[in-house]
């Protein structure tokens, strides 16, 4: 393994590292994330509540107007009084609240203003107790609802829950204590109840909260390792044959993903005198100096639009028109091979001896498909292939022999040298021609010499 692939291995190894420790969070009991984890979890936490917040909020002025109708059985005397607080304060404190829900301001604050409303809903309902008489204990039972459904149904953070629910309790004291005068013992009582309702609501908060952090960390989870599966079989695939894979889903599996394609470009490279410099070279220096060399190669093929196939020893295969057409196929293959003939003059062996290149172009249909079930390969079949890799083969270093089907699309815009007869195995005899350069423009109508 050479020495970038081992710096890229353990850099991996450290950012999963550092991904598993945001992951853990926080300590356990404890409903937090590290700093940087945090908000990601904030705004999940919105987008996942927001229907629930707005069934919420209609839920609770659905309630409250209908428990309206009661007063006039209860507190008949002061029923009048009693709808000012409901009617007045509460519902359309909430109706304001449901509305700002729709707005993009609201996520910003919106645990704050739905823990305010929490509280509002609580202190309206003990502002009634203060109003009516003694005997109206339904309105305090009616109090106990709104607890569990600001840890619950509201979606509540749990802090926040915890606040509206210790600032309705605190109100009821108040007013039980010093405005209503209540006897001890029913004091006791109705705290005892009020108590039990906030266990409840601080149990389930806690519950839902901490089940909604696990979630959400299980999602982070699965989307990370997606991503690197993906990551993986982009190195694999091309993006358009994965993208059809995943389009097929879990019932296309077994199936062949094949095609015949009609008009492409085949690419072959090589190293002259590799067997050679293969003998004489330490194994390690000698994959570092084939991962440096076909690295630059992707990069030239990442640059014309040419998609990678594979490498076979030291030959390497691209193609341009597959898997996705490319309307000037032949001139993506003939730029990516004048760049490796010129931007690769300054390779060399470990030996320090110069390498060079014979690349072999030609133009015509063939056969793609992926095959394969448990290491999947993207390839090609067909002459048009195996006429790019005997044009390789039996050309000249440093040179790029074309077949006469890749000439037809580039004779216009590129020069070549005379036609020759190549006598190919399985061929025959084939004409080609020697690709030499992209005519300038300005160029075009000198006349060149075809020597």
């Amino acid at each position: 393994m050479s020495g970038r692939i081992r710096i890229a291995a353990w850099s991996e190894n450290v950012a999963q590292l550092t991904q598993e420790r945001k992951f853990r969070g926080s300590a356990p009991g404890r409903l937090r994330f590290a700093p940087d984890l945090e908000p990601a979890f904030a705004e999940d936490h919105f987008v996942r509540s927001l229907a629930f917040i707005r069934f919420a909020i209609i839920l609770a002025i659905a309630l409250y107007a209908a428990f309206g109708v009661l007063d006039l059985f209860i507190v008949p005397d002061v029923a009048g009084s009693i709808w000012i607080v409901r009617y007045a304060i509460v519902c359309p404190v909430a109706l304001a609240v449901l509305g700002f829900t729709f707005t993009h301001r609201f996520k910003l604050i919106a645990q704050p203003i739905l823990s305010g409303l929490a509280a509002l809903c609580g202190l309206g309902i003990v502002a009634m107790v203060a109003i009516a008489n003694p005997s109206a204990s339904a309105l305090y039972y009616a109090g106990l609802l709104v607890i569990p459904w600001a840890y619950s149904v509201l979606r509540l953070r749990f802090v926040y829950a915890t606040a509206a629910a210790a600032t309705i309790l605190v109100g009821y004291e108040v007013v039980a204590i010093w405005v209503k005068h209540t006897p001890p013992d029913i004091l006791v009582n109705n705290n005892f109840f009020f108590l039990s309702s906030v266990i409840v609501g601080v149990a389930a908060g806690y519950t839902i909260e901490r089940g909604m952090r696990a979630e959400f960390l299980q999602r982070r989870l699965i989307d990370r390792e997606r991503h690197r599966s993906d990551t993986l079989l982009q190195n694999i695939l091309p993006q358009a044959i994965i993208d059809r894979l995943k389009a097929r889903g879990e019932g296309g599996t077994g199936r062949r993903l094949a095609e015949a394609l009609d008009e492409v470009t085949v690419l072959f490279a090589d190293a002259v005198g590799f067997t050679v410099q293969a003998g004489k070279t330490p194994a390690d220096d000698l994959v570092a100096a084939l991962d440096g060399l076909f690295s630059r190669f992707d990069a030239l093929a990442d640059r014309y639009g040419l998609e990678k196939i594979k490498t076979i020893g030291d030959a390497y295969m691209a193609v341009a028109g597959a898997p996705e057409p490319h309307p000037d196929h032949a001139e993506a293959a003939a730029d990516m091979a004048l760049a490796i003939i010129e931007e690769l003059e300054d390779a060399r062996w470990p030996s320090g001896d110069p390498i060079l290149w014979r690349v072999g172009i030609a133009s015509g249909p063939v056969v793609a498909g992926v095959i394969g079930q448990r290491k999947f390969a993207y390839d090609l079949w067909g002459d048009t292939v195996n006429l790019a890799s005997r044009l390789q083969s039996h050309g000249q270093p440093g040179r790029i022999l074309v077949s006469e089907s890749a000439v037809a699309h580039l004779e216009a815009r590129y020069e070549f040298g005379p036609r020759l007869v190549v006598e190919l195995k399985g061929n025959g005899p084939t004409q080609a021609r020697f690709l030499l350069s992209r005519e300038r423009l300005e160029s075009r109508s000198i006349p060149r010499s075809t020597a």
